[in-house]
């Protein structure tokens, strides 16, 4: 196999482990505890605690009257209808 990417096959190695072992943490979370639970995982050091996260990405659109609906269909519409520039 030809690496495409020459020198970084090792970044592109740790960061699919990384996110592997991410989507794993998840699946364990929701399939072994409850909402708003919590589990110590070092004494008074770690402490995982189950919560959802809506955040900016889905929470900004979930409500009907927000401002900021049309501003992620204005910004690529503003692209494609944009006249482009002559190279000459």
């Amino acid at each position: 196999m030809t690496n495409l990417v020459p020198g970084r096959s090792a970044y592109l190695w740790i960061a699919g482990v990384i996110v592997a072992l991410d989507q794993l943490t998840k699946a364990l979370v929701h399939d072994f505890m409850t909402l708003h639970e919590s589990r110590t995982i070092v004494e008074g050091l770690v402490r995982l605690t189950y919560v959802q996260n809506r955040g900016a990405a889905f929470g900004i659109l979930s409500a009907p009257s927000s401002p900021s609906r049309s501003t992620p269909g204005a910004c690529p519409c503003r692209a494609v209808c944009r006249r482009p520039r002559s190279r000459w």
